[in-house]
């Protein structure tokens, strides 16, 4: 049972944690058109602040404002062939204080019936719903205050002519009923009252019981602090004079083994330094003979490829002069191989008688011919194997 009880006190904590934390300064207007059995087309919202007409939407958007203080606003709900609506909220009135604490968001709906199918149009002739601040209730609530001097202020939010108030008949009757809300808003208000001051009454006395019995745990936690105050004061007195004591003696201890830890720290940043400094020397060193060495190498390298230069030259210059001798060698041997012919061919002649003297004639011209064509084809090659040789030294 217990359990159940706290489940419900813990939810109605969160309920009204929510919509406290939910609230923002001022007052937050959600509203929303219905169509009775229809659309939206050439359905619309006029929105007014005091009497002025501020902006127009569809009537499938949803109104959402944050309304400002000390202003009326007039919101009038419109379709063809429907009977129109209005909602009015009245921000006068209202404590600063209670406009910055913030309002919760006030949600409404506003449903649009169709006309009647005769020729009257009807109309409404008070907004269907009122909205201001009640001081007792301290929050917003409906009204149904429906005076001249409030159909008056009404009509010229929306724009209207106020010469054509409602009769008076409809304003007597709208009078009586005003009155019995207005006493039945009364009663209420009195009756809540009753209840509020009742249970402020309980809760202020509540609150000088707790007050009192605050006092007295006070006095005696002062009381008791000013003697744990005393004993304090003279043990931390003792604990200091002890301290200081110890902190003489800790500092000549720890200026003694700071004059031999500086001796000490000397000498081993004089010994660090000379090891960096014989360290970097022979760095020094080592990097020089290393530079002399490759320098060595590099004019090595440059003398045996100048040498190989100047021998590839001299081996050129030599095969080149082997290969002018070989020509003129071989343009003597063919200029006698021409002239042998010619001599040929002239003993031919001379024999021509002698057939096989010409035979023989011929086959030695044939034989120098060949000679000749071989002695050239022998050039050739030996010519191309060094040129190969060549190429590859």
């Amino acid at each position: 049972m217990f359990r159940f009880i706290y489940i419900y006190i813990l939810l109605i904590f969160f309920f009204i944690t929510t919509i406290a934390f939910s609230q923002q300064a001022g007052l937050k207007i959600i509203g929303k058109m219905i169509v009775v059995k229809g659309d939206f087309s050439d359905s619309k919202i006029e929105i007014r602040k005091n009497g002025e007409l501020i902006k127009t939407i569809g009537g499938n958007e949803k109104i959402e404002m944050d309304l400002e203080k000390d202003k009326d606003y007039y919101f009038n709900f419109l379709k063809d062939g429907y009977i129109s609506k209005s909602v009015v909220f009245i921000t006068r009135n209202i404590p600063e204080d209670r406009w910055k604490k913030g309002f919760p968001p006030h949600d409404f709906k506003v449903e649009l019936n169709k006309q009647g199918e005769d020729d009257v149009i009807l109309t409404y002739n008070n907004p269907v719903g009122v909205f201001e601040y009640d001081k007792v209730m301290n929050d917003f609530f409906e009204t149904k205050d429906y005076s001249a001097t409030k159909l008056k202020l009404l009509k010229q939010l929306a724009g209207l002519d106020t010469s054509k108030v409602a009769e008076e008949s409809r304003e007597k009757q709208d009078e009586i009923a005003l009155k019995k809300v207005r006493e039945k808003n009364r009663l209420k208000a009195d009756l809540d009252l009753r209840r509020r001051l009742t249970e402020e009454a309980r809760i202020k006395a509540e609150e000088e019981k707790r007050n009192q019995d605050a006092e007295e745990a006070r006095l005696k936690a002062e009381a008791k602090r000013k003697a744990e105050i005393e004993s304090k004061k003279k043990s931390e007195e003792e604990a200091r004079i002890k301290a200081e004591e110890e902190k003489r003696k800790q500092d000549a201890e720890e200026a003694r083994l700071k004059t031999e830890t500086d001796e000490k720290r000397k000498a081993e940043i004089e010994n660090s330094r000379k090891s960096k400094d014989e360290a970097r020397k022979k760095a020094e060193e080592e990097m020089y003979k290393e530079e002399l060495k490759r320098k060595a190498e590099i004019e090595s390298k440059k003398k045996s490829e100048e040498e190989a230069r100047i021998k590839a030259e001299e081996e050129k210059r030599k095969q080149d002069a082997e290969e002018a001798r070989l020509k003129a060698e071989a343009d003597v041997k063919h200029k006698a191989d021409i002239e042998a012919r010619r001599k040929a061919e002239d003993e031919l002649r001379k024999l021509a008688g002698d057939e096989e003297k010409i035979k023989k004639a011929k086959e030695d011209s044939l034989k120098l011919l060949q000679e000749a064509k071989d002695h050239k084809e022998y050039k050739t090659k030996k010519r191309e194997k060094k040129g190969l040789s060549g190429v590859v030294h």
